[in-house]
């Protein structure tokens, strides 16, 4: 199947059509020339070879929050501005070659429960402009997801596509590792207002004390959160060290994989993240027991991991913290399920709106009898939780509030949908591309996990790497199974 386009018919007029609005975007301000352009070459590109630019905004996705565009009712990044530039080009290829990448499969009644679920919220939102928002974003989301997986539809795609991940992933850990050692990022975030007005935002490391009393300064990469940062990091380290165990690879390559890992776990260890230490390890240990003929090899390594977390006193500490229901961080993330447990159990069939639960959980009141009975609420956790928080640390919870049932009823089939099919898959995964795949497994499982505590349904790298995942698992399900002798 080509997807490759010719100019004819209407693309021609398609490229006068984005070409005008670069220069629209060249009027408003000088400074966003060199997007424009990019963008120009980038839709140049796609005319005719849409493959390439899925590849590119794959390896784009770590880097997502680079440069934002405020609008008045939404945010626009340039990995949108990417994504929605490859849905014209698939469209155009439908229109003119009929050549087709498909937009659907067999998560498409999944995705479509949970997008309905979304807008149909909207009927019960107090606030009908954030949920209409929020829908369409999840109506994106999808649509980057069905397009990843209509295009990678062969093992060469797939072993391309890591490729281009590793290469952002190794600019995303050493983007962190140079903020977390000098305490600034290597170059700041671009921010741009609806009047075209450019603001550049230097971030730096994120500073708190642990509950036992350690100064500890937080890294983070491409302006993301210390948890985030940590949730990315995870998934890259774990497709590096299933291909570090790859027999066909060359030792060249395995050195330079080794060189990641250990800066990628660098990372990991200086975002202090109690999710990403608790789930970093067990995602090695599901690594080791998947690829049997390497497990000792990956025990000792889980082993050295977990004996500096533990050595450390700082990391150490942080460990300690989660099991104290004194400590702002614990009660607040308990306070956070609570809240959506409740918002779901008021209204359980539809919710309260997609994307309201940081405004309505701060009118849910019945959890304050679960404090004042323990008597432990830390007045830090009572101001910044109960008022600021930006969502549930918890996407399925999250999910399931704002959207009740039907639509956490959607997210849990397109997790357990795409889960089973890499699960049918791991016998027939073998050579080099099986190794590109369980690493690809263990990485959705790691995500998924980490997002226990974490919201990532509203970044592209969930929806990529899920859609990663499921392509890769599709291409050894359509084959025979391999007859062993």
């Amino acid at each position: 199947m080509t997807t490759e386009l010719t100019l004819q018919g209407q693309q021609p007029f398609i490229i006068v059509l984005i070409a005008l609005a670069m220069g629209a975007s060249i009027a408003i301000s000088p400074l966003l020339t060199g997007v424009s352009l990019a963008m120009l070459i980038f839709t140049a590109l796609l005319l005719f070879n849409i493959q390439t630019g899925v590849l590119i905004a794959i390896a784009f996705t770590p880097m997502w929050n680079i440069c934002v565009l405020h609008l008045n009712i939404f945010d626009l990044r340039i990995s949108q501005l990417m994504w929605g530039l490859i849905f014209i080009a698939i469209i155009l290829q439908k229109m003119i070659n009929r050549s087709e990448i498909k937009l659907t499969n067999k998560l498409t009644k999944p995705l479509i429960l949970l997008i309905a679920a979304s807008f149909l919220s909207i009927l019960v939102s107090n606030y009908p402009i954030i949920s209409l928002r929020e829908s369409l974003q999840l109506l994106y989301f999808a649509l980057v997801f069905s397009m990843t997986i209509g295009t990678l539809n062969e093992q060469r795609l797939i072993k391309k596509a890591v490729t281009m991940l590793l290469i952002s992933g190794a600019i995303f850990i050493a983007f962190g590792v140079y903020q977390g050692i000098t305490g600034v990022a290597p170059f700041p975030q671009i921010e741009i207002n609806q009047l075209g007005n450019i603001n550049f935002v230097q971030q730096g490391v994120w500073e708190q004390y642990t509950g036992s009393g350690y100064f500890i300064k937080r890294a983070n990469s491409f302006f993301l959160s210390c948890p985030a940062t940590a949730a990315l990091s995870i998934a890259i380290l774990m497709i590096v060290m299933s291909l570090i165990m790859a027999d066909q690879l060359e030792f060249k390559k395995k050195i330079a994989l080794y060189i990641l890992f250990t800066f990628g776990t660098l990372l990991l260890f200086m975002t202090y993240s109690r999710a990403g230490y608790i789930i970093f390890p067990f995602s090695l240990l599901l690594l080791g027991w998947q690829k049997k003929r390497n497990t000792l090899i990956i025990i000792t390594i889980t082993g050295l991991v977990v004996g500096v977390l533990c050595l450390t006193p700082a990391v150490s500490s942080r460990l300690q913290d989660m099991f104290s229901i004194k400590e702002s961080s614990n009660q607040g993330h308990l306070t956070l399920w609570l809240q959506a447990i409740i918002m779901f159990l008021n209204k359980p069939l539809f919710g309260y709106g997609a994307g309201t639960f940081r405004i309505e959980s701060t009118n849910i009141s019945l959890f304050h009898v679960f404090y004042r009975s323990m008597n432990v609420m830390a007045p830090q956790t009572r101001s910044l939780y109960l008022t600021t928080a930006p969502d549930a640390h918890n996407m399925i919870l999250q999910t399931f509030a704002e959207t009740g049932i039907v639509g956490g009823a959607g997210l849990l089939w397109v997790l357990y949908a795409t889960l089973k099919n890499m699960w049918t898959a791991i016998p027939r995964a073998k050579r080099y591309y099986g190794d590109i795949f369980i690493g690809l497994f263990v990485a959705v499982i790691a995500f998924i996990l980490i997002n226990l505590t974490l919201n990532a349904m509203q970044i592209e790298f969930f929806w990529v790497l899920l859609a990663m995942g499921y392509s890769a698992a599709n291409i050894l399900n359509n084959k025979p199974k391999p007859i062993e002798i």
